[in-house]
């Protein structure tokens, strides 16, 4: 099992995937204006856990 930690922004989100040890498998930076490139990460790793920062910070 993985574990996926999404850092939202604005106009870009940061991935980072760890495996059960805590290793780092993959880190990326995503534009969210291509969706379709969350779910190609997500989906080259296998089941998973994600959580994804929840603030009311930015506009």
């Amino acid at each position: 099992m993985n574990y996926i930690g999404i850092d939202y922004h604005k106009r870009y989100s940061v991935v980072s995937i760890l495996d059960d040890a805590g290793r780092i498998v993959a880190e990326q930076r995503i534009e969210n204006a291509f969706p379709e490139h969350f779910c190609e990460l997500i989906g080259a790793h296998g089941p998973c856990h994600v959580a994804c920062e929840a603030t009311m910070n930015s506009a």
